[in-house]
Formats: C-alpha cells, sequence, structure tokens
C-alpha cells in the first residue's frame, strides 16, 4: 500500500477530532464556541472532556471560548457605533434640511408683538400691586418701606 492510504485507513484519536472541530469552530466567526459544540462537532459525548487525557483539549476550548466571546462583544459594539453614526447623519441632514427651510428665529414683527404684550403684562402686575398696597394702607395703619416695599409694621384693628 501506498502511504496515502495508510493515512485513510488511521483512524484519528478522540483529542486530535476535538482539536479539529475546535479549529473548524474558530475559523468560523460567528459560531459559538464551548465544549458541548466541540463535542457534537466531533461527533463525539462532552462527558469525555472531563478526562484527564483531555486536559489540553479542554483548556484550548475554555481560552477559545473566551476570545470568541470579547470578539462577539466588540462586533455587537462595532455595529451599534455604526448604527449611531448612521442615525447621526440623519439627524445631520434633517437640521441641514430645518435650516434651508425655515430661518432663524422669530421675525422682527414677532419679537416687538411679544414685548410689547410682556410689557403691557408687566404694568398691569405693578398697577395691580399698588391698588393692594394703597387698600392696605387705608384698610389698617400699616408701615411700608417705599423702596423695597417691605411691610414694617401693622395694626390690625385699628382704623386711622
Amino acid at each position: 500500500m501506498t502511504n496515502s492510504n495508510q493515512e485513510q485507513t488511521v483512524e484519528l484519536t478522540g483529542q486530535e477530532l476535538m482539536e479539529k472541530a475546535l479549529e473548524k469552530l474558530i475559523a468560523n466567526p460567528t459560531a459559538v464556541i464551548n465544549r458541548l459544540q466541540v463535542a457534537k462537532l466531533a461527533g463525539r459525548s462532552h462527558s469525555v472532556l472531563r478526562k484527564k487525557s483531555y486536559e489540553k483539549i479542554r483548556t484550548k476550548i475554555i481560552d477559545a471560548e473566551k476570545i470568541r466571546k470579547v470578539e462577539l462583544e466588540n462586533l455587537s459594539l462595532q455595529e451599534r457605533v455604526n448604527k449611531l453614526e448612521a442615525e447621526l447623519e440623519e439627524a445631520k441632514s434633517k437640521i441641514s434640511e430645518l435650516k434651508k427651510n425655515k430661518p432663524n428665529g422669530p421675525s422682527e414683527k414677532e419679537t416687538k408683538e411679544a414685548e410689547g404684550a410682556l410689557i403691557s403684562r408687566l404694568t398691569e402686575m405693578y398697577r395691580y400691586n399698588d391698588a393692594l398696597r394703597f387698600q392696605l394702607i387705608e384698610k389698617h395703619q400699616i408701615d411700608i418701606d417705599e423702596e423695597t416695599g417691605e411691610i414694617l409694621h401693622v395694626e390690625f384693628g385699628k382704623k386711622r
């Protein structure tokens, strides 16, 4: 027999099957790597990995599993970054469209109208404040600080 025929008739050991299965899983970037998957791919039971003779392959599987977990997390984070960048670009384009369609801020006419309404409301509030102060002075003997509007002294029940 030739050398190639001898290689075909020689069967691989369980450890070699597990190593080949692990290599196949590592080669597939989306494959889940764990003891059960390696054993299934090798056509063996995962319980054989508990044997002392399989300790080397077991540590290789655990190391590969840790590396794959980190790779999948990084891939997930990269996908999220790409999604957020796309959303940011979309938001920027919407903002630029809105800026083109509508000028910045209210018009001068709108601003003057708003200022006028605020001034008239403020004047009305001061008028009510003065009217209430004079009612208090008339009804009760009250000393009021003219600068701050603070009530300094009140004598209830006594009229002037």
